[in-house]
């Protein structure tokens, strides 16, 4: 079977044509569903961000509040230690307590986070010990207690029975 001129002609003009509704049709069409999806991404995305934003600023809200609960002011927060000692007097001073010794923190650096060791030792009744103990472990702009230590001690001069518990408190910081 041969093809005659016609034919060949009609063959060759709709390759020709083809090509042509592809070039200035469908490719562009391609062109414009791209666009559009990657602006609809990109539209999704500050969505979320925007979202975020939000929930940042409610969050940032609810700290302030948080933080003002426990009257804990933004000035001390560079002085943590004063604060703690303030913080500890006054509990001691309702629990009827006394403070025996308050050490220097000792801090320690990691990769990105800051540990800071608060020692103090107080002297009075282990239920009011472990009371302070309780509240400053509940309050956790001051840390975590990682060690409670009770020693018993007999003054044989007075005859009279000691109780004194030392606490270190941990307080972990990342920059």
């Amino acid at each position: 079977m041969k093809l005659n001129n016609k034919n060949k002609i009609l063959v060759f003009s709709f390759i020709i044509l083809l090509l042509v509704v592809y070039q200035f049709a469908i490719k562009q069409t391609i062109h414009f569903k791209n666009e559009h999806s990657e602006l609809k991404n990109k539209e999704r995305f500050l969505e979320n961000t925007e979202i975020n934003k939000n929930e940042l600023i409610i969050k940032n809200k609810k700290i302030d509040l948080f933080l003002q609960q426990f009257n804990f002011d933004n000035s001390s927060n560079s002085n943590l230690q004063s604060y703690l000692l303030r913080f500890i007097g006054k509990k001691t001073n309702d629990l009827d307590l006394q403070i025996i010794s308050f050490e220097e923190a000792k801090s320690s650096t990691d990769d990105k986070t800051t540990t800071t060791h608060y020692n103090f030792s107080v002297e009075g009744s282990f239920n009011k010990a472990l009371l302070l103990a309780n509240t400053i472990d509940n309050n956790p702009i001051l840390g975590n207690i990682i060690h409670f230590e009770t020693i018993k001690k007999t003054d044989y001069k007075e005859n009279k029975v000691k109780i004194i518990s030392k606490i270190i408190l941990e307080k972990k910081t990342r920059f």
